[in-house]
């Protein structure tokens, strides 16, 4: 009888495994595990060869002929530290441009060209390198590099596509402002390099203040052959490749650059802390770190070790602790950057804010005990083993291979560097990766940025030293400045006039629902009420204020498959109080009412009844009943312009509102300036008036 562990084919085969093992169990089953691992064997990667053009730009080959493709990096010196001042951005809007077309054909024809050859473009922009990469199969090479060399020596930054680009890199630098994260690491990284180049940033400013003869005269001062870097890796022959080059780029010519002075970076004698506020906030990013020595640094293998034993991914000791010992945090991770000059030490993650400084203290407890406890060998055995078996996957490509050889020479090291990485690693010992924590980890010198509500944050982060606060654009703020003030002027509803507003949800440039918003009388004030339907979810709320947009009463009420959720509060005295409740649960609400507090729904009262102009600004307490906050929101009319709608064209005010989700209002210039668009800044998302009732 064939029991069911045997049946059919499989159970044949099985059956035949188990009568071929040698009599008394002496086969795989009885070696006691898996055999042992086989030495560590270091990389051997193509020979390289080398050559300089006659215009002196130096010529790395990589041949290798697994697959027919090829990826070529043109490297050209200046980077983001060469941007004029007061034109940050330039590099970076030079490298965006550079296939936009060319003297010769527009960009479209370009873009054929490449997508009928079946090439990519890609560039990349760092402190002191612009790299521009093609990709291609081996038989498009010819005509692929002869387009990279037309918009190498002649591109033609056409007019509407840096005004195009301007409006792009504007409004992501609104966005990033919205962002703890980017926030965070932009204040880290002005903080930390200081007076640096490498610590300049692109602002509204800077990049609003760009033009194409900036591009121009960025292209032509920097994008020149001498001191130019070209690595080939892939299907090509080393000297028919170089000849090739040598004949497209000999109009290439040389020319002298300017010099760059680099300052010396701030020197810490004591740990930096830093809140970047952002009102309401109940996340807060961190950011904790400090300079490295730049270029080729002696234990940089040991420091690398170091960095993944502190946080090198999830079984890093900062991941363990702040996320699976304390729950602070989803990710907490380190790193160590290698640059030409300087290098940088730093810890990312994020928590909520409450538990902000506890998380802080505990990266600098986890920092301490990297540099003065002795490492236990099985915890460097299997960081080293990840890094070690981690390194071929990183270099399995063509293009990849041309990443990291190009990333080495330009920091002047050997490519002899990356194929012996793997046995230098393995030859590490515990002392040697403690040591050089010790060394090049310094939590004197530490610089501590948290962006978040400054005003939890700020009590909390006192313990561990002094605190400057400061807002998203590095301007700093006292005490006095983070407690929301009274509006900023007065207002008077009795003017306006009842009325019903039809609005489109706009989701992703679709048409995706409606609302409603009506305006009624009520005794000593008015009722301002919505109702948003989109999909299967609905939102009513209302909120009562006086005709001073005195704030009296609220109620919502949002409604979606997943449930319910229904906030409500009213003024009571000089707090707001009332609940919210989602399903069975319930939590209340209970703040304290600065003087003229109202609800989001209340800015648009107030741009109703506010004369406008371009450049004014107005200021009012805004209360966020959920995240139970109250911030203060700016409401500035950035300009005029015209705006077509559903409901027609019309001449409109571009109000800007800031917040925990900004937004633009387009608001009518007559008034009363009922909102003819209104659109959140983070995501396509918008509603667009359809039917003013009249008004």
């Amino acid at each position: 009888m064939t029991g069911p562990l045997t049946r059919g084919p499989l159970g044949r085969a099985a059956a035949l495994v188990v009568a071929l093992l040698p009599f008394g169990g002496t086969g795989l089953a009885a070696q006691g595990g898996p055999p042992p691992p086989l030495p560590v064997r270091d990389l051997v990667l193509p020979p390289l060869h080398e050559a300089t053009l006659s215009n002196g730009a130096r010529v790395l080959v990589v041949p290798q002929h697994e697959v027919p493709f090829v990826t070529v990096n043109v490297v050209v010196p200046g980077g983001s530290v060469a941007d004029p001042a007061g034109r940050e951005g330039a590099a970076a809007f030079v490298a965006e441009l550079i296939d936009r077309g060319s003297a010769l054909r527009p960009g479209a024809d370009i873009g054929r060209r490449l997508d009928r050859l079946g090439i990519a473009l890609a560039t990349e922009v760092s402190e002191e390198w612009t790299t521009i990469g093609l990709s291609t199969t081996t038989p498009a090479l010819g005509e692929g590099l002869e387009i990279l060399s037309e918009l190498l020596t002649q591109p033609a930054f056409p007019e509407a596509e840096v005004d195009q680009a301007r409006e792009r890199a504007l409004t992501g630098l609104q966005v990033q402002a919205t962002r703890p994260a980017d926030v965070a690491d932009r204040a880290f990284r002005s903080a930390a390099y200081g007076e640096h180049p490498y610590g300049r940033l692109p602002s509204n400013a800077s990049v609003a203040a760009l033009t194409r003869d900036d591009l121009v005269e960025y292209h032509a001062t920097w994008y020149r052959p001498d001191g130019a870097l070209i690595v080939v890796s892939g299907d090509v022959d080393p000297a028919g490749v170089e000849s090739r080059l040598e004949g497209i780029f000999s109009s290439w010519l040389p020319q002298a650059r300017p010099t760059i002075e680099f300052p010396r970076a701030p020197d810490r004698l004591r740990p930096e802390i830093v809140v970047v506020h952002q009102p309401g906030s109940v996340q807060a990013e961190i950011r904790v770190g400090h300079l490295l020595q730049g270029g080729d640094v002696d234990d940089w293998d040991a420091l690398v070790m170091a960095n993944e034993v502190l946080g090198g991914g999830p079984p890093g000791r900062l991941q363990q602790v702040l996320r699976d010992a304390l729950g602070y945090t989803y990710d907490a991770r380190s790193t160590v950057e290698r640059g030409r000059r300087l290098g940088l030490f730093q810890v990312v993650t994020a928590s909520r804010t409450d538990v902000a400084a506890a998380a802080v203290e505990e990266i600098i407890v986890q920092l301490e005990r990297l540099r003065t406890t002795a490492l236990p060998s099985s915890e460097l055995a299997d960081r080293a083993g990840y890094l070690v078996g981690s390194l071929p996957r990183s270099l399995e490509t063509p293009q990849q291979v041309a990443g990291e050889i190009t990333s080495h020479r330009l920091l002047g090291l050997p490519a002899a560097r990356l194929e012996s990485a793997r046995s230098r690693w393995m030859a590490l010992d515990t002392a040697a990766v403690r040591e050089t924590a010790s060394l090049r980890l310094r939590p004197e010198q530490l610089l501590i940025v948290v962006a978040g509500d400054a005003t939890v944050l700020q009590p909390r982060l006192r313990g561990l030293g002094e605190v400057s606060v400061v807002d998203v654009d590095g301007r700093s703020l006292t005490l006095a400045d983070l407690v929301p003030g009274p509006p900023s002027e007065s207002f008077d509803l009795r003017g306006l006039k009842p009325a019903v507003l039809r609005y489109s949800v706009m989701a992703g440039g679709m048409a995706r629902g409606e609302a409603v918003r009506t305006l009624e009388p009520v005794e000593g004030g008015w009722r301002f009420a919505s109702r948003i339907e989109a999909g299967s979810q609905r939102l009513e709320q209302e909120v009562v204020v006086d005709t001073r947009l005195g704030f009296r009463s609220s109620k919502s009420v949002l409604e979606s498959p997943t449930g319910w959720v229904r906030v409500h509060a009213e003024l009571r005295g000089d707090r707001l109080r009332g609940a919210v409740e989602a399903g069975p649960e319930s939590a209340p609400v209970d703040l304290a009412a600065p003087p003229g507090v109202t609800l989001s729904d209340g800015l648009e009262l107030a741009l109703w009844a506010t004369d406008l102009a371009v450049g004014r600004e107005i200021r009012l307490p805004v209360a966020d009943l959920q995240a139970g906050t109250v911030a203060e929101v700016v409401m500035r009319v950035e300009e005029e312009t015209e705006i077509t709608v559903p409901a027609g064209t019309f001449p409109v005010f571009r109000v800007s509102v800031n917040g925990r989700d900004p937004q633009n209002f387009y608001v009518r210039k007559e008034a009363p300036h009922v909102p003819v668009r209104m659109e959140s800044v983070t995501r396509p998302v918008a509603l667009e008036l359809v039917d003013a009732g009249g008004r």
